[in-house]
């Protein structure tokens, strides 16, 4: 709802993502091979062939709903968001990530394939391949030349739970160049207005930045647990691990 409020796209640097993009395809054929190698060396080739080629396939039904998970928290994150939406709205959506690890996620038959390499050419393929109407990336700001590509065919972009530290900022400001791979996005999504601020001074406008509850995440007491509810004693020893399912906190329960 929030993304169909604005009234323009946003601005959009083929200039600069031109000259960027020569680079690229100048260099495709070494990369390719380079990439090629390695992963031959690593014993996954096959997976690496099938993002090169613009990643996983879209499934029967071809849903329009793109969530781009890079990780395995972002992946689960997706899953909850892409079943409530399923079971609450009808609205059915794949999801694409990157990690081999976050393969193995139970997300509760919603489509789970990987996304592709961040090259101009893997990621034209994705988007002819899939058509989607819209993109919605978890914590994933990378992936300039889908963006652009997205853009150009009239992609809407979300990117939600945006976190940004004030190291990163800096990180970033240094690479004053590369700032333009922030604008192609149509809104961005962040918890804090911390957050948000961060986001203005990498040139993104007001008007495409949303606050508001992270996104697919279960709300935490902004008062904490006390040792005392949790009957933990003054003295003891505790380890927080955060963002654990099961079975896994079984198996840190046993590790530790």
């Amino acid at each position: 709802r929030a993304s169909q409020t604005l009234k323009s796209p946003p601005p959009a640097p083929y200039l600069k993502w031109g000259g960027y993009i020569l680079f690229h395809l100048l260099f495709f054929p070494f990369l390719t091979l380079y990439t090629l190698m390695r992963a031959a060396r690593r014993g996954f080739r096959r997976r690496m062939w099938r993002r090169l080629v613009g990643g996983d396939r879209p499934p029967a039904d071809h849903p329009r709903l793109i969530f781009l998970a890079r990780g395995l928290g972002e992946v689960r994150t997706a899953a909850r968001v892409a079943a409530d939406l399923r079971n609450h709205r009808g609205i059915s959506s794949a999801i694409l990530t990157g990690a081999d690890d976050a393969m193995v996620v139970d997300t509760a038959g919603i489509y789970l394939g990987r996304f592709p390499f961040n090259n101009p050419i893997s990621a034209l393929v994705f988007l002819l391949r899939w058509r989607p109407a819209t993109i919605v990336a978890f914590e994933f700001q990378e992936g300039h030349h889908l963006k652009m590509l997205a853009r150009m065919l009239g992609v809407r972009q979300l990117i939600v739970n945006v976190p940004i530290t004030d190291a990163e900022l800096d990180r970033l400001l240094k690479r004053s160049g590369s700032l333009w791979r922030w604008l192609p996005v149509d809104l961005y999504h962040c918890a804090s207005e911390a957050v948000r601020d961060r986001l203005q001074s990498l040139g993104v406008a007001e008007g495409r930045i949303l606050v508001a509850p992270p996104w697919g995440l279960v709300p935490l007491r902004g008062d904490g647990i006390s040792r005392e509810e949790l009957q933990i004693p003054a003295d003891a020893f505790v380890l927080l691990a955060g963002s654990t399912y099961p079975p896994e906190e079984e198996a840190l329960l046993t590790v530790f």
